[in-house]
């Protein structure tokens, strides 16, 4: 983040941390034993590489693009994978069955987002501020 503000061209006027919670899922019918491969997003699978290695052993991981990206080529026809690591609401939206909840090997996982502008000049003061 600093790297945004370093040369003056942004500035960070908001930020927002958002809980990071994920499921494993799949298409319906699918049973764990049936997984020979899932698909994530590499941040997502270091957060949950305890978790799979536990539970999935030996089960392929398959790089996406965002645990989102994962969840819909998982409830494709031919996927390269049977299941996703992702969070619930992507689960949901791509029709999946959530084999297993809250898979982080953390409990304590946070997102940080934030919103930048271009810096301008601080407005005068109303009297009312």
């Amino acid at each position: 983040l600093d790297a945004l503000t370093r040369h003056g061209e942004l500035q960070i006027v908001a930020e927002t941390l958002i809980d990071v919670r994920f499921v494993l899922a799949a298409r319906p019918g699918t049973q764990l034993s049936d997984i020979t491969a899932f698909g994530t997003h590499p941040h997502a699978e270091a957060q949950t590489r305890g978790w799979v290695a536990g539970h999935l052993p030996g089960v392929t991981y398959v790089p996406a693009s965002s645990t989102a990206a994962a969840a819909q080529t998982a409830a494709e026809d031919g996927s390269d994978y049977q299941a996703a690591v992702c969070p619930a609401l992507a689960a949901q939206r791509y029709g999946l069955e959530v084999l297993a909840d809250d898979i982080g090997d953390r409990h304590d996982t946070v997102t940080r987002f934030v919103l930048v502008r271009k810096p301008a000049a601080m407005p005068p003061a109303t009297g009312a501020d």
